[in-house]
């Protein structure tokens, strides 16, 4: 079943895009903690009362993940847009770039260039999803459960000890995340100029 999108492919990835970037400023805090040590944090009481230690620092990384995860979704529906205005109303990642690489084969825009764009973005999108995860999650994630609420009921698997994950994280997993976060910017830009409807002029349809 697909559904016809109500909102622009440019609207889509501007709301992609934007959680995507969203991954990358809670990285640059993990990091450097530059609101934890700004003159702001002394007079802001959430500052205080939720983030005015060390040991919360660790749990950024959570939502960063999931914001991660969920520009991939987007950013997968979009490109989908791009192509003929329909995406598919699922949140599995791998069905989502499916979709994609069939409609792609099916437009017959599928040159070698593009080819190994899409093959790049599918090696993103099944790190996430499979054992390899840089954070070693030990669990199938293709829908992103894992970091909306501490617990997910919705199967029995959907859980996952973080405290755990996050003492054990290494320096490394995080700079592959960080890595990931570049790449899925710029493998689905590239992907996306090559989509014929790219053509038509954002302003044009706009204003029309």
């Amino acid at each position: 079943m697909k559904t016809k999108a109500l909102l622009k492919h440019y609207d889509w990835l501007n709301i992609a895009y934007s959680y995507l970037l969203f991954s990358k400023i809670g990285l640059l805090e993990w990091r450097q903690q530059i609101y934890l040590k700004s003159e702001i944090k002394k007079v802001d009481s959430f500052a205080e009362l939720r983030y005015g230690n060390d040991i919360f620092v660790p749990w950024l990384l959570v939502p960063i993940i999931w914001n991660f995860k969920h520009a991939m979704e987007l950013i997968l529906k979009s490109l989908s847009i791009a192509i003929d205005e329909e995406f598919k109303p699922v949140h599995d990642r791998n069905e989502l770039f499916s979709t994609l690489r069939t409609k792609l084969a099916s437009q017959k825009i599928l040159s070698m260039r593009l080819e190994e764009q899409i093959c790049s973005l599918e090696t993103l999108v099944g790190r996430y999803d499979q054992k390899v995860f840089p954070l070693d999650i030990s669990s199938v994630d293709s829908m992103n459960e894992l970091g909306r609420f501490p617990e997910s009921r919705g199967r029995t698997d959907e859980k996952i000890d973080w405290i755990e994950k996050l003492i054990n994280m290494q320096t490394k997993d995080v700079e592959i995340l960080e890595e990931d976060i570049e790449n899925l910017n710029k493998i689905s830009g590239l992907i996306y100029t090559q989509i014929p409807r790219r053509q038509v002029s954002y302003f044009k349809e706009k204003s029309s």
